[in-house]
Parts: C-alpha cells; structure tokens; sequence
C-alpha cells in the first residue's frame, strides 16, 4: 500500500511540475502558448501590420480577430455589448451612449497609458470623468481656403466672421468667386448646422445640458437655438452656403474649387493643401469655422475608431485575459501602435506627443485643439434625426424654408425617434 501511494504522490508531482515547466517566467503564470486569444472586431479593417509589431512586442499575446458578416459595419460593432459573442476588445466607429459605456466597459482613465493621449482627444471621450474609450487617428473638419489667391491678391485670412464679411466686397471686386460648397452628402446640411452651432452655444455648458436634455426629451428648441438660426443665416446671405450647390456631386464642388478662382471651399470632410495629387499648383490652406467676433472658433474632428474593454475582463477568472488586453490598449497608445492601426493615412494622431511628420499647419491647428477650440462631429444620439433635419436643411439652404422651420423639424423627429423602440444593436450608421 505505501509502494502505491507513494507511486500516486510521484505521479502527481510529475504532472504539476510539468505544468509548471510549461508555464516557463512568463508573469502571467500562463505560456504564450496557452494564452486564450483575446478576441477583437475587425469590422472590415485591416490590422496585418499593427498585428505584426504587437506579437512583436508582446510574443506571448494571441489575438483572434472576428469577421463581420453585417452590411453596416456599425450594426456589426454596435450589437455585440448584449450578445454572448461580445469581444473582448471593441472596436467601434461612434462613441456608444454613456450607459451603454458604464454598462459594458473598462474605466481605462486608471492606467497609465491614458497619459499618452491629448487633453482635447480624452475631453471628447470622457464619461462623468471616467474614460471607457480611447480615440485612433482623427481627420480636422474646417474651411479651405486658396492660399495663393489670397497670397496674389494681398488678402489677410479672416480670423472672425467679422472679418470675413469686410473680405467678401474685396473678393468679387476681384472677380474670384466666393466659394463653392458639398452640398451632395447625405447630412451635410446638418452638419452645417451644427458646425455653427458649436460657434455659438452648443459647447457651453448650457448647450451640453440642452443636447442631453432635448434627446432625452426633456427640451425643446424653443429659444436656445434663436442666436445660431440667425448665424447660419449670415452664412447663407453672404454666400458662404451657397444654393448654387444644390443637386450637384461632391466632386463637382472639388472640382471648381481646384480650377484656382474661388476663394473658400465649404464641406464636411479633409482635402489636400495642393491644387494637384503631386503638390504642385496653388497652396491650400484651412481655417476653422468661425465664430461671429472669432472668440470661440472651433474645427471639428471627427475619430477614424474607437477602442475599449469588455467589463467582463475584470472577473477574476479573467485576470490573465486582462493583463493581455491591458498590453493591446498600452501597444496602440503608443506612437508606433496608432501610425500603424487602420485608416491612419492623412490623419492626426491623438497623441500627446503629436506626430512629428505632419506639416507646421497641422502643428498650429493641434495648439487651438488642445487649447478647448474643438468639437465633435455631432452624429451619436441623433442618428434618427439627422435626416429629417438635413432636407429641411437643404431647403432652408435654397431659401425655401426657414431656420425656424428646420427647428420644428427638429422637435419632430426627435418626438417619433423617441417612440421608437431601439437597443444597442440598431444600425446607427446614416453618413
């Protein structure tokens, strides 16, 4: 009997020691062998070199990257926080709401690395001071302008709305038009809209207070919205909005503003500051929409991506999975991590270091960012309003309507996407 169980006590000696041979150093106790994938969305986007730097840096770490079969990569991200297929890093392209984040996301403002990221870039993530949702690269939303007309003519860049409209009888003396605007994307009417708005009140603390109020439906547009309707209407009368643009493509508006004769190119997205692909012909420049005595102007950013935990990492059984994904959120706060996730081309890194390859424009238009003269392209929690108040837009644009008419629009819509049942899962995606 004591031969026996002295045999079975080997035998289990030899078994944990193996187990902990094949455990190796490896902090976590666990072998980059036996590490349980940490799984991610790819939701269509290419992570083959960031993949390859991370298993660079962090061997021991497997990721498995999940297809998506949707037709709205947005749907594909949106619904997983109450599926059991949940991953275990999201990838998402619109901030969620902020219960949605409290509900199924890591509190990341803890850690370290959430230093590496701008003032500005962190403000537009922050829940009640928490932040669930570290930004990727982002693109600048402002106004073009031909620097070399300018430069040609001896015009100063107007630096107020004020000063833009002394500019205005200058640039039709010349003969030079205006400016031609993209009025062919879907919501860029809206967008319009609200660019301004951002100039005017909807980044006051007052305005932060009335958008989460009037989409809760506990505000109307009644008053609040009287200085900026009157804003936007400056803009159309001088000619900034221009109606000429109604009906026509985008790229027809692209187009006219490389032909060299017009001195602003109004729209919702990025250009080039060369007339040409291979930087030659005119200098571009771009400026940020304009607030009435240029105290408060403001570009709009818009982020490529956003990253987060699932909540559920935090359970003590997920210990190891955490430290895994705790090394995915430091590698992709990192320089070298954000230049190499997907759709960084063209586009600022959120990064509190800055990029040290984009052009002294960028630099200076980061200085206004991170000095609080920025805001986010408002999109998240309108997206069953955005639409309806677009083609009222429009018209308003073409003066058939009213800013006031596009006010009761507002209220509309926002009464019947409030009665209309929606989870996590909805497609959120208009633009």
């Amino acid at each position: 009997m004591r031969t026996k169980s002295r045999t079975i006590c080997l035998l289990v000696l030899i078994i944990i020691n193996a187990f902990l041979t094949s455990c190796g150093n490896d902090p976590n106790g666990v072998s980059g062998s036996t590490h349980e994938p940490l799984t991610i969305l790819a939701a269509n986007k290419d992570y083959t070199e960031f993949e390859k730097a991370f298993k660079k840096a962090y061997p021991e770490v497997e990721l498995k990257f999940i297809g998506c079969d949707c037709k709205s990569t947005c749907t594909c991200t949106q619904k997983t926080f109450k599926t059991c297929q949940a991953p275990d890093i999201y990838t998402l392209d619109i901030l969620p709401d902020k219960e949605t984040q409290k509900n199924y996301l890591i509190d990341l403002s803890v850690y370290d690395f959430s230093a590496n990221y701008t003032v500005a870039q962190l403000n537009e993530c922050s829940v009640d001071g928490a932040i669930y949702m570290f930004p990727s690269n982002y693109s600048v939303i402002g106004i073009y302008y031909n620097k070399t007309l300018f430069n040609n003519h001896g015009w100063t860049v107007p630096s107020s709305f004020r000063e833009l409209e002394e500019l205005v009888p200058k640039i039709k003396e010349a003969n030079v038009d205006l400016a031609c605007t993209d009025l062919g994307q879907t919501g860029i009417g809206f967008q319009y809209l609200f660019n301004l708005g951002n100039t005017v009140f909807l980044r006051t603390p007052d305005g932060v207070e009335w958008v989460e109020n009037f989409l809760k439906g506990e505000a109307d547009t009644d008053g609040v919205w009287n200085e900026t309707i009157d804003y936007v209407q400056k803009w159309i009368d001088i000619g900034m909005i221009d109606s000429e643009w109604l009906g026509k493509e985008s790229n027809e508006a692209i187009e006219h503003f490389k032909n060299g004769n017009t001195a602003f190119f109004v729209q919702g997205g990025t250009f080039r500051f060369t007339q040409n692909n291979d930087g030659t012909g005119d200098n571009y420049g771009i400026i940020p929409w304009l607030s009435e005595d240029g105290s408060v102007n403001r570009y709009i950013t818009r982020t490529y991506c956003y990253y987060g935990l699932n909540a559920q990492l935090e359970n003590p059984e997920n210990r190891h999975k955490l430290q895994d994904a705790l090394k995915f959120m430091e590698f992709m706060s990192s320089e070298e991590g954000q230049k190499l996730l997907p759709g960084t081309s063209n586009r600022l890194l959120p990064l509190s270091d800055g990029d040290s390859s984009k052009s002294d424009e960028y630099n200076e238009i980061i200085e206004m960012l991170n000095a609080g003269y920025n805001a986010p392209l408002t999109y998240s929690g309108w997206e069953g309003i955005i639409v309806p108040v677009d083609n009222e837009c429009l018209k308003w644009y073409g003066r058939k309507s009213t800013g006031q008419q596009v006010l009761a629009v507002m209220k509309q819509a926002r009464d019947n996407s409030l009665l209309v049942t929606t989870d996590v899962g909805h497609n959120r995606c208009m633009y």
